[in-house]
């Protein structure tokens, strides 16, 4: 604040040199010399004396702006203007309010310091120009020798009032500081405490979540680690084509539920080894309509702290639903549970399909042993455009060695399923 009121001080003092020239030109010659104007040498006194104050102003708030010593030197210069001003008027009475008006302007510092050399300015000046030139700041040629005490008490009392103000103001701002500091210190510990029940929550969610999933995954066995698989490749592909470290996370932990519709699957068909029959082949394909209704369903008001709460969605599970009614859908319309086609199947729908499909077929299983991994690219690049997605689909034959480290890291003799999350 002090630096702006050293720039306020130079332009004030701009203002005051210019006043006293023009002054020096109107009044002078008046106030000296009767009724008729004319150039009077107090015009050169204004010119050489108010360039001679305002220099040592202009240079200080240029160079040296918000510095104590800055203000002394806006303090003296401010009152022996007003002097200067005082002078080229014929000591006006008008004029001598300049120095109170001053010393109001000099408590915007809120440095009552600065008042002092700045009144004992006025102060001195009115007591040696009273004494051999009265006229000069009185507008009278003689009997003005006690005349100053007068204007010194004015300005004593204007000091008091102002030290008041500049001590009271100074009191305020280091209060309104220390409230500030106080409510930045509360804002970042509830920050911090925000920021850690989010983090909690976080972990409590993801941890739901996963034990979710791995509840499907015990409900399967024969698979082993297929849902860490699944997610991993998933994550890798969300990856390559372009998602987001926020997205690429939001599809590793909803892929891995891809599967929990099995959870309403019977034991009978789940665990069958042999080939299922038609009636048994659409009951298990109803898993994906189970898995999108199991994790669409509302919150029971019983456990909703609130009415909001009941219909509250939560954008994870909104994609592992999705997810899990459309990952059997095909590219050309002749998949389930709806006959989606094309883009009108969620994007991570069709990366799931493809990271489900590559994975089963690298996969041994109770009914076929594990393709190689020519031979599952060959089939995986005869559903090209059929079957698959096929940007998703060359996204993965593009990084097929990446695809490849992720299926042997997790192979089913191996448990990582805690990594993964």
């Amino acid at each position: 604040m002090r630096s702006w009121v050293d720039r306020l001080f130079g332009w004030v003092m701009l203002v005051q040199v210019i006043g006293a020239i023009v002054t020096s030109l109107v009044l002078s010659p008046l106030s000296y010399s009767g009724a008729e104007s004319e150039i009077h040498p107090h015009v050169e006194t204004a010119v050489l004396l108010g360039l001679l104050i305002g220099t040592p102003v202009w240079v200080a708030v240029r160079k040296y702006p918000g510095r104590r010593a800055t203000r002394y030197v806006v303090a003296c210069c401010q009152m022996l203007m007003g002097c200067l001003l005082i002078h080229v008027t014929g000591g006006r009475i008008e004029t001598h309010f300049h120095v109170f008006v001053s010393l109001a302007f000099l408590a915007f510092y809120l440095d009552w310091s600065i008042l002092v050399p700045a009144s004992i300015i006025v102060v001195v000046d009115h007591y040696v120009r009273g004494l051999y030139f009265p006229i000069s700041v009185y507008g009278v040629a003689s009997g003005a020798e006690w005349r100053f005490l007068e204007h010194t008490g004015w300005v004593l009392f204007e000091d008091l009032v102002l030290v008041f103000a500049c001590v009271k103001g100074n009191s305020l701002i280091a209060e309104l500081a220390d409230r500030q500091a106080l409510l930045e210190t509360t804002n970042e510990r509830i920050e911090t405490e925000v920021a850690m029940r989010t983090r909690e929550l976080e972990v409590s969610r993801r941890e739901t979540l996963l034990r979710l999933a791995r509840a499907a995954e015990l409900r399967d066995t024969v698979t082993g680690q297929h849902i860490v698989r699944v997610s991993l490749l998933s994550k890798l592909l969300a990856e390559k084509l372009g998602f987001d470290e926020a997205d690429q996370d939001r599809i590793l932990l909803a892929s891995a539920l891809h599967d929990v519709g099995k959870i309403g699957m019977h034991d009978d068909i789940l665990l069958k080894t042999g080939t299922l029959t038609e009636a048994e082949r659409s009951t298990m394909q109803s898993h994906a309509l189970v898995g999108y209704r199991l994790l669409t369903q509302e919150v029971h008001p019983a456990f909703a702290r609130d009415a909001a709460d009941v219909s509250q969605g939560c954008e994870l599970l909104e994609t592992a639903a999705l997810i899990a009614l459309n990952h059997h859908e095909r590219w050309d319309g002749a998949g389930y549970p709806n006959g989606l086609s094309g883009e009108d199947i969620p994007i991570e729908a069709r990366i799931v399909a493809v990271a489900d499909v590559y994975e089963a077929l690298r996969s041994d299983r109770p009914y076929k042993k594990r393709f190689s991994m020519s031979e599952s690219q060959q089939i995986m690049k005869m559903g090209r455009g059929t079957q698959f997605d096929p940007i998703v689909l060359d996204t993965l034959l593009d990084h097929i060695e990446e695809a490849e480290g992720i299926l042997f890291f997790h192979r089913d003799e191996q448990r990582y399923f805690a990594e993964a999350a």
